[in-house]
């Protein structure tokens, strides 16, 4: 029993690991749009991009594309009853600072490493040239900093270096990421490499006018902010996960599982997982929680249960603390949730330790993760919170 248990639980880490790193990959906010292409794919040129999680590569595809196979295979979009009143959206929240405005499009102050860039006159820079001054030699002699710009030919800041953006611009930025949350590496640079990079990015800019420069944090104070969003992610880059077990001896069925989870309201879509969505424009992640499985492979074909051939011996409910504006509400629907599928489909709620679930603790740990990160400058949900964690 005790080697079944501890498969269980790796087999569940494995496939956290796997959805966070998705995550990262696909989520559309500063960092995937810093690293776009000179040229992006389009649909003419049949291009279709694909992600590698856990050695096995996935094709991404629009949510319409899932709709097909969904109606393909015949499952349908609608449960046998309407319980979505059972999940309670948490309260609308503002949407996060910088979030669909100007600053979205700029070095984000709270985790980066930023120098404002001016020129007397302000003389209008051609994106040809910023880039020849500002070349992969430079980028890579100086910690590859993402360069920004501000266009008097649409009043933006913008990329530089993405495709179809302005060629004409006045001011720039660069940015330094104080951590890199794909990889979870810290940042390692001294403060005398910092200082070095200052006087670099000063000549260079002195070959584009006379430039003035304005430095958010010193190089001594950009260490310690490395050092305490490395404490942070330590600390708490933690998911709520709960585990809906089928009784001893018996499985789900995919069937009856996908008639559950639209019941409640939730969307089969990314990962092949089932999601309740967060559709209402708050902060926080794209999902409020998730909803997979420890067998085999983990998450759900339509076509396979259109089929009859899945039955799983578990449902995992999960979500991050750090990516949720609201993870105590999240956590109180979220059991609902569970407990309306343990009621369709019997079983038994435990955490992912295969133990009886202890609500009391979990919200204990919500609540101290949520101080923590305040503690540090980070508030659960918002941008700078969702490029780190």
């Amino acid at each position: 029993m005790k080697v079944v248990l501890v498969a269980v639980v790796l087999l569940l880490v494995v496939i956290v690991a796997g959805i966070l790193a998705y995550r990262f990959a696909v989520r559309d906010d500063n960092q995937n749009q810093a690293v776009m292409a000179q040229e992006e794919p389009t649909p003419e040129s049949g291009a279709v991009p694909e992600v590698e999680v856990g050695g096995e590569k996935l094709v991404l595809v629009p949510s319409s594309q899932s709709d097909a196979r969904v109606d393909e295979a015949g499952l349908g979009f609608k449960g046998s009853e309407d319980v979505r009143h059972l999940l309670s959206p948490p309260a609308k929240t503002e949407v996060a600072k910088g979030s669909n405005s100007d600053s979205a499009y700029r070095p984000d102050d709270a985790i980066d490493w930023v120098v404002d860039v001016e020129f007397d006159g302000s003389p209008i820079l051609q994106r040809k040239t910023i880039l020849e001054v500002f070349d992969i030699q430079w980028m890579e002699a100086n910690g590859k900093p993402e360069i920004y710009g501000w266009s008097p030919e649409d009043n933006h800041w913008t990329f530089l270096r993405a495709a179809r953006v302005p060629e004409t611009y006045t001011k720039l930025a660069l940015g330094w990421s104080l951590f890199d949350p794909i990889d979870q590496a810290s940042f390692d640079t001294t403060a005398e490499e910092l200082s070095a990079r200052k006087v670099s990015v000063s000549k260079a800019a002195e070959k584009l006018g006379v430039a003035k420069m304005r430095w958010n944090r010193s190089a001594k104070e950009a260490v310690e902010v490395a050092d305490s969003i490395n404490g942070a992610v330590a600390n708490c880059n933690r998911d709520v996960l709960v585990v809906l077990a089928a009784p001893h001896e018996r499985t789900y069925a995919g069937r009856e599982i996908w008639d559950v989870m639209l019941c409640l309201g939730l969307r089969w879509g990314d990962m092949d997982l089932f999601h309740w969505e967060n559709t209402d424009g708050s902060l926080g992640d794209d999902f409020l929680f998730s909803v997979w499985t420890s067998t085999s492979p983990g998450y759900f074909l339509p076509e396979e249960i259109a089929a009859g051939r899945v039955r799983v011996e578990n449902l995992v409910f999960g979500y991050s603390i750090p990516r949720s504006a609201d993870p105590k509400s999240v956590f109180e629907s979220m059991m609902k949730a569970v407990q309306y599928a343990q009621e369709r489909l019997g079983g038994e709620i435990h955490d992912a330790q295969g133990q009886p679930l202890d609500e009391a603790a979990i919200m204990q740990e919500i609540e101290g993760i949520v101080e923590k990160l305040n503690e540090v400058g980070f508030t659960p949900g918002e941008d700078s919170t969702l490029r780190v964690f």
